[in-house]
């Protein structure tokens, strides 16, 4: 609530003052939240890579972009760890991997890497590189671990610079895939895949996570894993 300044000739008295009280505050929306048992329901009716990236998002904390942006380089299967580059802020931070996401996403990798390497053997330029890397760093598209996580179906022409090369896939059809499966598990709440993140906004610890969030990983390391704005501290 702000105050206008005081009047430079103020009456005495008091008499004929008015004050005008300006409400600066900015309207907030409560979050959505689901509980363990609506979040397994809208995961069961997802399939694929759509499902592997919803569990990424609620087990990681993963905001939409930051999943769909993922290279390769920024998993650490031994570690348990994953890395998000500019995230909120443009600022990097470590995140945990999901135990339980970890086969199914190793098995991702798999096709992705079939994948990538016949666009190398058609002749395909390699994948975008951000901030002059690929200036400075001639190579480093075409190179396994500077892939997308979650390539697109199909190459498409780049507009920044007009080379035809795979992208990732389009936030939307992550989008589509969380609806598709809300609407199918009857759930009746606003959810989407901002949703998934709630827990870490709320500072709910990973321990009341589904089973997809539990850490295997050396506990001495577990002081460094951040999510979101807050920190996981050891056991």
């Amino acid at each position: 609530m702000i105050l206008p300044p005081p009047h430079p000739n103020p009456p005495k008295g008091g008499e004929g003052v008015t004050l005008t009280l300006i409400n600066d505050d900015p309207k907030k929306n409560v979050p959505v939240v689901l509980t363990k048992d609506e979040v397994r329901r809208i995961i069961s009716f997802m399939s694929g890579q759509w499902q592997l990236m919803a569990k990424l998002l609620y087990g990681s904390g993963l905001r939409l972009m930051e999943c769909i942006r993922l290279r390769v380089h920024d998993l650490d299967f031994d570690m348990k760890e994953l890395t998000v580059r500019d995230g909120k802020g443009q600022k990097d931070r470590i995140t945990l991997l999901p135990d339980l996401a970890v086969p199914a996403l190793k098995e991702h990798l798999v096709r992705v890497k079939a994948l990538h390497e016949q666009d190398l053997a058609a002749g395909h330029a390699g994948v975008y590189l951000p901030h002059a890397l690929e200036r400075k760093y001639v190579n480093a598209a075409c190179e396994w671990g500077w892939q997308y996580v979650f390539p697109a179906d199909a190459l498409s022409v780049d507009p920044r610079s007009g080379t035809r090369r795979r992208h990732h896939v389009h936030e939307s059809s992550l989008q589509k895939a969380v609806r598709q499966a809300v609407k199918r598990s009857g759930i009746v709440k606003k959810a989407g895949c901002h949703t998934f993140r709630h827990y870490a906004e709320l500072g709910i610890t990973a321990t009341v996570l589904l089973p997809i969030c539990s850490w295997t990983g050396p506990t001495s390391d577990r002081s460094r894993i951040s999510w979101g704005t807050r920190t996981f501290p050891p056991p």
